[in-house]
C-alpha cells in the first residue's frame, strides 16, 4: 500500500493528491470519512489539523481535485484549468492575518490576528502555500506521475530514475509484469 510522503513543504500537495482511492496502489480514499482523514493526517504529520467534520470533507475533496489538476498540468507543462487555480486561491484566503484593534492596559495597540476558521480552511491555507512553493520552486522538476499501470498517484522523485509512487507496490508490479513478458517471449510456442 502506498504511504504518503511526510509533509515537509512541497511534499504536502503530493501526499494530499494521493489521498484519492487507487486500486493499483491498493489505497483507499483518505478523505472518505473523518476517521480516514485523521489517520492520513497523522501519517503525514506536520501541523495538519487531525479533526475534520464530515460536512467539510466534500470541500476538501473538491480542493484535492484542484490540486491534482494543478500537479498534472505542471507535469505536462500545460496551462492549468482556471477553475483549479481559483479553487486553490480561495482555499488560502481564510486565515490571512489582519490588523485588529486591542487594548493593552496602557493604551490602544494594533495586533495581528488570524480569524477563527474551520479546520478545513486551515488545511486549505497550508495546501495553498505548499502547492505554490512546489510549483514555483526547485522541487517542481522532481514532480512526476506514477508510471504504474492504473495508478493515479504522484511522486517527488528522489532520483532521476524513480518512476513509481511505491517501489513495493507499483514498482514491484511493473517489474513482475516485465519479467513475465520476457519469460513469455523466451518460451517456444506450443
Amino acid at each position: 500500500m502506498h504511504r504518503p510522503t511526510p509533509s515537509g513543504g512541497p511534499s504536502l500537495p503530493v501526499a494530499f493528491a494521493n489521498t484519492v482511492r487507487c486500486d493499483a496502489c491498493r489505497s483507499d480514499d483518505a478523505l472518505a470519512t473523518p476517521r480516514r482523514y485523521r489517520a492520513w493526517a497523522r501519517r503525514v504529520g506536520g501541523e495538519l489539523p487531525e479533526r475534520i467534520p464530515a460536512d467539510d470533507l466534500a470541500a476538501l475533496r473538491r480542493l484535492r481535485s484542484a490540486v491534482t489538476a494543478l500537479l498534472r498540468s505542471a507535469i505536462e507543462r500545460s496551462a492549468p484549468p482556471r477553475s483549479a487555480l481559483d479553487r486553490l486561491r480561495a482555499a488560502g484566503r481564510a486565515t490571512v492575518p489582519r490588523p485588529v484593534l486591542a487594548w493593552s492596559g496602557a493604551g490602544w495597540v494594533v495586533r495581528e490576528a488570524v480569524p477563527d476558521v474551520p479546520s478545513r480552511r486551515r488545511v486549505g491555507e497550508m495546501l495553498q502555500e505548499a502547492t505554490t512553493s512546489l510549483l514555483t520552486g526547485p522541487h517542481r522538476e522532481q514532480l512526476r506521475a506514477c508510471e504504474g499501470k492504473g495508478c493515479a498517484h504522484f511522486l517527488l522523485a528522489r532520483t532521476r530514475g524513480q518512476r513509481w509512487c511505491s517501489a513495493t507496490g507499483c514498482g514491484n508490479r511493473a517489474r513482475v509484469a516485465r519479467h513475465y513478458e520476457r519469460a513469455k517471449r523466451r518460451r517456444p510456442d506450443r
